[in-house]
């Protein structure tokens, strides 16, 4: 039908331009003349709607722009035809890295497109936000779910849908805080109740030469500051509830406008071997908090793996955690 359409169009328009241009031999067609408000009447003229309704005695073929509709008039057996555009893009609803809460607010992190903005109603009350997170403010007691109606705007139009949003699985998510452990600043960020380091620990020289910070839990002592620990793998399953279906997040830079937790996908350092294996993927420690035994767990952007391997063998990052 498009292709119709475009075909009859140019062919509408030469039939147009030979109609209105008998004088000349060759016709040369201006495309930006064509749509001026400024161009002569060798392009197609510009009417209104009132203007083209008062026409008489046109010729078949005749060709006009209808200020008034914006659309392209011609006229064919005695009667006008239009020939009108969509508008494009169509406004598309952003991709939802998560939703979090806290006891007052809801926060939509999404991944922001300058095309379109998005709004949100809750409890009748609309919220926007030029960038991530869209904060709504629960105005009354939400017992266990709550509809919000998303609505992506742009200048042509608007598309809208609703989500349910299961308010009793949620758990709140901090912006990035600093804490100084032993004349140290820490960064974390806290994951319903606990909170996790946002860089690799320790942050200082190196283990291995030319590589990110590797830890060794040979003696299987906890390595972390006083009061954090190792996440054994609940932890980090629990930390995973928050990127279901976004992996990709886990390794973004943690700022306050996302949820991103900036995991580095260095790999596994084989002592033996003094090499570096996996690099595609992040592998941390994971602990117990009995026995001392340690495992690692290996994340990419398509989901997590903790299989058994022995510690004395390897070195890794670290992660560290507190929890309420």
């Amino acid at each position: 039908m498009v292709f119709l359409k475009n075909l009859l169009f140019f062919l509408l328009l030469f039939i147009q331009l030979q109609a209105q241009n008998q004088t000349d031999s060759l016709v040369y067609i201006n495309v930006g003349s064509l749509l001026s408000s400024h161009s002569s009447e060798r392009g197609i003229p510009f009417r209104t709607q009132s203007q083209i309704d008062s026409m008489q005695m046109v010729a078949e073929g005749y060709m006009v722009f209808n200020t008034s509709t914006g659309c392209l008039n011609y006229y064919f057996g005695k009667k006008w035809y239009e020939i009108c555009g969509t508008c494009i893009p169509k406004p598309q609803f952003p991709k939802i890295d998560s939703i979090v809460t806290t006891k007052s607010k809801i926060l939509i992190y999404y991944q922001h497109h300058k095309m379109d903005s998005l709004v949100a109603i809750l409890q009748n009350k609309k919220y926007s936000s030029t960038k991530s997170p869209l904060t709504l403010f629960i105005q009354t007691q939400i017992a266990n779910s709550a509809t919000i109606l998303l609505q992506a705007y742009n200048p042509c139009g608007m598309k809208d849908t609703t989500i349910q949003v299961n308010i009793s699985s949620m758990q709140s998510l901090s912006p990035i805080l600093t804490e100084e452990i032993d004349g140290k600043k820490i960064r974390y960020r806290k994951y319903g109740n606990c909170k996790w380091m946002v860089d690799d620990f320790p942050s200082e020289k190196p283990t291995v030469s030319k590589s990110p910070q590797w830890v060794s839990m040979e003696n299987n002592k906890n390595p972390c500051p006083k009061g954090w620990l190792v996440p054994t793998e609940k932890d980090w399953l629990k930390l995973l509830e928050f990127f279901e279906g976004n992996y990709a997040a886990l390794f973004e830079t943690p700022t306050d406008e996302n949820i991103a937790l900036g995991l580095k996908k260095s790999g596994i350092y084989l002592i033996q071997e003094k090499n570096i294996v996996g690099s595609g993927t992040a592998s941390y420690w994971v602990g117990e908090r009995k026995g001392n035994k340690h495992k690692l767990i290996n994340l990419s952007d398509n989901g997590h793996l903790v299989p058994e391997e022995d510690p004395k063998l390897f070195l890794l990052p670290l992660r560290c955690i507190q929890c309420e």
